[in-house]
Parts: structure tokens; C-alpha cells; sequence
């Protein structure tokens, strides 16, 4: 017997009708809450628009990673759509509380916290579990307005094993976001 989640025949499908959005997220979270992500989010490691993400979110740059991070979101399947849309909303609590505004950063630190825990303990080569234990603390201190003595020790801990960088290829598993395309919010 193998470790690690098994390939299942059951996958949630990919596509949703307009306004399905939602209810297709729920179905691949509840998938991979159960099963586990199908691979270990490694077309997330060789594309730039993500390394970038991290690099722009461990420089403190938290618009432009969640800018970056919702470009990868709009580009990829489930489930590196959920992976993604987790640092999105992650990204956008801590520009919140830089901002003192606690009740937003708690929402979205919350909302992106359900997404990224059931992607532990290692997913796209970062160390989930250690870093959704900081965005719980940030959740938590968001709530009694005191987020900003968290946002420096969140900081340090999207990071890889190996330096993103070195893992890119010339080749991109996935096409360019075409820029004419409006991101919005999801």
C-alpha cells in the first residue's frame, strides 16, 4: 500500500456554469479535505507569475503578491485554483491590517485559512502547516485589533524548501493570462 493520496476516478469536475463558481470550490475543497490534492502542486513551482507571489509576499509586499497570486488563481485548475485563491485572500488580510482594518483582515486571513489547511503539510514545495498555524494567529490577533505584531512573523514563512527560482523552467506548464482579460475580485 502506497502513502500519500490515491489518484481517484471520482474528481470533481473542473468547468462551472455562470454563477457556479462557489459551488464548484466547495466541491474541490471538500475533494481534496478528503482525499488530499491530487499531485503536490508542482506546475505551481515552475510558474513565475507564483514565484513572484512569493517573493512580492516575503518581501512584505502583500498588494502585489495578492495581484500575483490572483493571477495564478484566474490561470489554473482545481485544485491549484484553491491553493492559490487561499494566498489571494491571505495576501489581501495582511494588506487589511496594514490598513487597522481587523475586521477585514480577520475575514479573508479566515476564509483563505479553510482553503490552504487541507493543502498540509506541504504543497507547491511550502510549508503549509507551519504557515497556516501563523495565519490563525494573525486571524485570532485580527479579531482583538491587534494584527499588526503578526504581519512581521507571517512574513518569513511562505517559503519554499529550495529556492522557487531555481525550479523554474524555460517552458511553462500553462499559457500566459492573456492581459487583455479583467481579474477583478472572484
Amino acid at each position: 500500500m502506497t502513502s500519500g493520496p490515491q489518484p481517484d476516478a471520482c474528481l470533481p469536475p473542473q468547468e462551472y456554469a455562470r454563477g457556479g463558481r462557489q459551488a464548484r470550490d466547495s466541491q474541490w475543497l471538500a475533494y481534496v479535505t478528503r482525499q488530499g490534492p491530487p499531485d503536490n502542486g508542482r506546475a505551481l513551482l515552475i510558474d513565475e507569475r507564483f514565484v513572484q507571489g512569493v517573493s512580492q509576499f516575503n518581501a512584505g509586499n502583500y498588494y502585489e503578491a495578492h495581484e500575483s497570486f490572483e493571477a495564478v488563481w484566474g490561470a489554473y485548475p482545481y485544485p491549484e485554483r484553491l491553493f492559490s485563491q487561499a494566498l489571494t485572500k491571505i495576501a489581501a488580510a495582511l494588506v487589511h491590517a496594514g490598513r487597522a482594518n481587523y475586521v477585514g483582515a480577520r475575514r479573508l486571513a479566515s476564509a483563505g485559512l479553510a482553503l490552504l489547511l487541507p493543502f498540509a503539510p506541504r504543497f507547491a514545495g511550502l510549508d503549509v502547516r507551519k504557515f497556516a498555524k501563523d495565519v490563525q494567529a494573525l486571524s485570532e490577533s485580527a479579531g482583538k485589533g491587534e494584527a499588526s505584531n503578526n504581519v512581521v512573523t507571517l512574513k518569513s514563512q511562505l517559503v519554499s524548501q529550495q529556492p522557487l527560482s531555481s525550479k523554474l523552467s524555460s517552458r511553462p506548464l500553462h499559457p500566459p493570462i492573456d492581459p487583455s482579460r479583467r481579474l477583478g475580485h472572484r
